[in-house]
């Protein structure tokens, strides 16, 4: 069990001097201080830090409902967007270690990363799941669609209803040190 403080119970001076602490424990403080202020922007769309921190919450929770616990690792290979950051700071959240994993045009090379991450979920993009073609069946993670294409189950429909919170993951720089995602990158 880790002595992290929780996140409302410090100012942000304090938090930032702790010896180890976590970004999600930064988002959650900046949703509880400036709950309606812009923490992502796409384009015209803009997500506010209180959705920003409720949905890092229904990820990790999504996370735990599937089986993911602390330490095992999940991939996200998509273009950026707002879901690409929801996942990632999600999974994070959950305790899980994150690869992302960069779009290729080799589907072998991409799978390989996958495998090598030992990735339980892959949250990916239309592009990243036709550079898999028949290959995204045999990785054997769960596929994700954060742009709402046929690409796995869509993000928005996966995800834990609203309000829910994730189970708090023990996590300490031991336990994220004991055990990360290796990915190993083709060679040129």
């Amino acid at each position: 069990m880790t002595d992290r403080p929780i996140a409302g119970s410090l100012s942000p001076e304090e938090m930032l001097a702790q010896p180890f602490g976590l970004i999600t424990d930064l988002v959650r403080m900046h949703a509880e201080r400036n709950p309606q202020r812009a923490a992502l922007v796409e384009g015209e769309r803009a997500v506010d830090y209180a959705e920003f921190d409720a949905t890092l919450d229904r990820v990790a929770a999504s996370l735990q409902r599937d089986g993911v616990k602390p330490g095992d690792a999940i991939a996200i290979c998509a273009a950026n967007s707002i879901e690409y950051a929801l996942a990632f700071f999600g999974g994070l959240r959950a305790g899980a270690a994150v690869a992302p994993i960069p779009s290729l045009d080799i589907a072998g090379s991409l799978a390989r990363m996958v495998a090598d991450a030992q990735a339980t979920h892959l949250f990916c993009d239309a592009a990243a799941a036709k550079t898999l073609g028949a290959m995204r069946e045999a990785i054997g993670a769960c596929c994700i669609a954060l742009d709402g294409s046929d690409a796995g189950r869509p993000f928005r429909s996966w995800l834990a209803e609203a309000q829910t919170t994730a189970a708090s993951a023990d996590i300490g720089p031991d336990s994220l040190l004991s055990k990360t995602a290796k990915v190993r990158f083709p060679r040129c």
